[in-house]
């Protein structure tokens, strides 16, 4: 075993021993931990993180996919690319389902399969994030927030480090701009992870990748991410949007 990849594996272990626990009955990085084993050999430090910066208060609305057999339902809506979908709380979204996101550069609509959701109790900080819109997300103060900032780009942040004025992606690839934030400790999150390290959450394109913190862009963080997660493929577009 080459040195790094011991070291992770290591570090890895003294994680699962301290980290709180995952009511489901894993640990807090069980999800992070083998992604970041299988990163590339630059020791892609993921595991640095604690895993921590990819939670969702519990009432957080995500859009669901639904089936061709329960397309008819009550609850089904299309989103602005035509994906017939449902609203549902990330607290009942389950490894396995499709959720909408947006591709990263073109920011039109696709989907991305969820490759964990862990319910955890634990008390933390949160920040709620509220756009001029009226839309908010609350996530913990060190989720990963996707913020467009003019010359700058496409940037990953914290959450606590998103500035009021900065600008977040909405599900129609237009921006809106925050206009408020407030913090609060809430006891339960969820810590969703999709396949592209992304999703739409209360309709604001957010990551669900942790190691945020590296130095690189943010399509190549994506790409290492997406990487990692070979079996987890968005649905083909042909399959995306129904008549």
């Amino acid at each position: 075993m080459k040195p790094c990849a011991a070291l992770m594996v290591i570090v890895s272990v003294m994680l699962l021993v301290q980290a709180p626990r995952a009511e489901a009955g894993g640990a807090l990085c069980a999800a992070c931990i083998p992604t970041c084993l299988a990163a590339p050999p630059s020791c892609f430090p993921c595991i640095f993180t604690l895993c921590p910066g990819t939670c969702f208060e519990e009432n957080t609305l995500v859009s669901r996919l639904m089936t061709s057999s329960v397309a008819d339902s009550a609850q089904a809506e299309k989103s602005a690319a035509g994906i017939v979908i449902e609203q549902v709380p990330v607290s009942r979204v389950q490894k396995g389902d499709i959720l909408v996101t947006l591709d990263p550069i073109s920011k039109v609509e696709t989907t991305v399969l969820v490759t964990s959701n862990e319910r955890i109790r634990q008390r933390l900080l949160f920040t709620t994030l509220k756009l001029q819109s009226g839309k908010h997300l609350t996530v913990t103060s060190d989720h990963g927030v996707i913020v467009n900032r003019g010359a700058s780009g496409d940037v990953l942040v914290p959450a606590s480090n998103v500035m009021l004025g900065d600008a977040l992606y909405q599900s129609n690839g237009e921006l809106q701009y925050v206009q408020e934030m407030q913090t609060a400790e809430l006891e339960v999150r969820y810590t969703l992870q999709t396949a592209t390290g992304t999703v739409l959450a209360a309709d604001m394109f957010v990551g669900t990748l942790c190691g945020f913190e590296l130095s690189h862009s943010l399509t190549a963080k994506l790409a290492m991410w997406s990487a990692a997660h070979v079996n987890g493929k968005a649905l083909p577009r042909t399959l995306q949007a129904q008549p």
